[in-house]
């Protein structure tokens, strides 16, 4: 009761604000790239249409141009899945499928005027879900997205704000602040380093929401910092960098790197380190300048006494690269990552693959007489290399995602990064169909978990149809249906569990 009472006076707010901005403000469409894959096919869909296919998107939120003229949207939305079966729904945030049926109602409000953009998105949540204890796993797979292991899991109501962000900017370039999902990588379906897997978190950024275009070369730079609590109760950091930068042609060529690093999160490190305090976030922000190599870490405070630059922290190094080919509606794209500090260069070329993990994929738009049709598909994997020397560690041990003292790179329970975990790979297929009125999207996905380090790995089969048309100009609705089964659920030996889901949705905006 509390929760909804709350809730009723932040909207009575909010359409007081809102409405008062209504008929004084220039709509123009397209102004902003969210983090969600769908928002993503979404976008790519309509620079397409506009003529506009060489925009390398792989650091959002991102703003697309509106040539400084102020522009406003108001809407309203409603989410109702109804799910049969363990938990399920990727990349979609705060809004996650439970065993039962979960509504969510959401308000936005956006606001883009030469130097400020402000977009407001609170939300409820109301669960009629059959009540199961939660994952007693503390290793890393504690967190795949079809355990119980969920904060919210027990609550029949949550509201709050999402997807809401403050952004001072010069043309793109400016400080935010915001409760926002992050993706930082070229992919659809997965990311190795941020995703919007997990429910979005506070954070300050820091550095280019619109690329800073220099006659054909177009960069991107984006910093992230932000603070949370462990399951032991100790603080601990997320702060990390992103850079890109493209060449304007036939095909547009981009390269780029994203780096973060989870700190703090033991408490006191004095014994073993020269740190005289704690840890803390003005700290943590220096990690994005932390050198490359362990060795050259040597001596700085935080690193372990008497070592060659070992510390405690954890750390995700993806390297990338996209190449667009705007008249063929092609992109073809690729990451590699490592979750481990090479001691030096020698080190790294000896061992250059021992924590690797990567992705790969491409997306095919064909344009004919206003139709579009989509081609995509992407693979990932965060497995341990054969090649592995003994001397490294076991070859069956997990990577990526692993350490206790970062709820296993978690928020809420589940993961920011790759949503398939540690030791994984996940494959997918999509097929689209698009008009004017209405898209169609239909995968196929296969994925294992704890493909060297279970005795049993995890095997998923999933299949998804989505449909989503627009009925008036401002009003649009979608459903979708998929099924899902797991092998071995739980790392349990022949263990089926099968999840089958309808989602709805509809929406409104007024610009």
């Amino acid at each position: 009761m509390k929760i909804r009472k709350n809730f009723l006076k932040i909207i009575k707010v909010y359409f007081i604000w809102g409405w008062s901005f209504c008929f004084c403000q220039h709509y123009i469409s397209n102004i902003f790239i969210g983090s969600f894959p769908r928002n993503l096919i979404r976008s790519e869909l309509d620079l397409i249409i506009n003529n506009d296919f060489n925009l390398n998107n792989s650091i959002r939120p991102l703003l697309l141009n509106n040539k400084g003229k102020n522009t406003f949207e108001l809407g309203f939305s409603n989410q109702l899945v109804m799910n049969s079966g363990h938990p399920n729904i990727d990349n979609s945030g705060i809004f996650y499928a439970l065993n039962g049926n979960t509504n969510m109602t959401s308000f936005f409000y956006t606001i883009s005027k030469k130097y400020l953009f402000i977009q407001l998105s609170p939300y409820q949540i109301n669960t009629n879900i059959k009540k199961i204890e939660s994952s007693e796993f503390t290793n890393p797979f504690a967190h795949l997205n079809s355990s119980y292991d969920y904060k919210d899991y027990n609550k029949s109501g949550t509201a709050g704000f999402r997807e809401s962000l403050f952004l001072l900017h010069y043309k793109g370039f400016g400080v935010s602040y915001g409760n926002m999902n992050n993706w930082w990588g070229p992919g659809m379906h997965s990311s190795m380093t941020l995703s919007s897997n997990s429910s979005g978190f506070k954070s300050i950024q820091f550095g280019t929401f619109r690329p800073i275009n220099i006659k054909k070369l177009h960069l991107n730079f984006r910093a992230l910092a932000t603070q949370m609590k462990n399951k032991y109760n100790n603080p601990y950091f997320l702060t990390g960098s992103a850079f890109s930068i493209s060449y304007k042609s036939d095909p547009t060529f981009t390269v780029g790197v994203f780096r973060y690093h989870l700190s703090g999160g033991y408490g006191d490190l004095s014994d073993i380190t020269s740190l005289e305090s704690e840890w803390d976030l003005k700290d943590a922000v220096t990690l994005i300048f932390e050198p490359l190599f362990g060795q050259s870490k040597t001596g700085l405070k935080y690193t372990n006494i008497g070592s060659p630059g070992y510390d405690k922290w954890d750390q995700v190094l993806t390297g990338f690269g996209e190449l667009i080919f705007p008249e063929d509606h092609l992109k073809i794209y690729f990451e590699i990552s490592s979750d481990d500090n090479r001691a030096n260069i020698t080190d790294l070329k000896a061992h250059w693959d021992h924590t690797l993990g990567y992705l790969y994929g491409l997306r095919k738009y064909h344009y004919f007489n206003n139709n579009i049709v989509l081609f995509g598909f992407e693979y990932l994997s965060t497995k341990t290399s054969n090649t592995m020397k003994f001397w490294r560690g076991d070859i069956n041990q997990a990577n990526f995602y692993t350490r206790k003292e970062y709820d296993f790179s978690s928020f809420n329970g589940r993961r920011f990064g790759a949503h398939s975990g540690s030791s994984s790979d996940d494959l997918i297929f999509m097929l689209g169909f698009s008009n004017d009125l209405s898209t169609t999207l239909m995968s196929f996905n296969k994925e294992r978990h704890g493909i060297k380090s279970m005795i049993y790995p995890e095997l998923k089969t999933e299949y998804s149809l989505t449909y989503q048309r627009k009925v008036t100009q401002h009003h649009t609705a979608f459903i979708t249906l998929e099924y899902e089964k797991i092998k071995n659920y739980g790392f349990v030996q022949n263990n089926i569990s099968i999840s089958k889901l309808i989602w709805l949705g509809y929406s409104i905006s007024i610009n």
